[in-house]
């Protein structure tokens, strides 16, 4: 018999190339099977689950924590919230100004002071947050909506109502 180049391959069309059948069916690459279709009602109900699901563990973590993570926590959630703020970023900007209020030193009830040109109503975006003051002078602030001709009227209102009264 005589030997010939092909050898131990056999004719026909499915051959072994690198540890794998070659032909047709191995050029198309392998597809995991078909999940069955949900229906819109089925899917929103799997959203509205998983929601429930995470919203339940956030109520355990939270009701795992002390009176002063609690409040910590609250903390954190209102700053990030309406001033899109870190608690950390609000640290440091508190221990720039002294750890008191910007106008008139106090250390209790401080709250943060946002531009409201910028960002009307009670949240911020971020960018426009003033400072540290506490309620009365961010309230005063308010009140004269941030106009420095209003401030200034005040402060001459102040001043003559302090002459007159020293001066009868």
């Amino acid at each position: 018999m005589q030997a010939t180049l092909f050898e131990g391959i056999s004719s026909t069309p499915h051959t072994r190339y690198k540890g794998r059948l070659k032909g047709a069916k191995d050029k198309r690459p392998r597809r995991r099977p078909l999940r069955p279709t949900l229906s819109e009602e089925e899917c929103k109900e799997r959203v509205l689950r998983r929601r429930l699901q995470k919203q339940a563990q956030k109520r355990r973590r939270y009701s795992r924590l002390d009176a002063d993570g609690k409040r910590k926590f609250n903390r954190q959630k209102h700053l990030r919230q309406h001033y899109r703020m870190t608690l950390s970023a609000y640290e440091a900007l508190l221990s720039k100004q002294g750890g008191h209020c910007a106008c008139c030193s106090a250390t209790d009830n401080l709250t943060v002071d946002h531009d409201h040109s910028c960002c009307p109503g009670e949240d911020s975006c971020g960018k426009c947050i003033r400072g540290i003051l506490c309620t009365n002078c961010n309230t005063c602030l308010g009140g004269a909506k941030d106009d420095l001709g209003t401030l200034r009227a005040l402060m001459e209102y102040l001043r003559s109502w302090q002459m007159w009264n020293r001066g009868a």
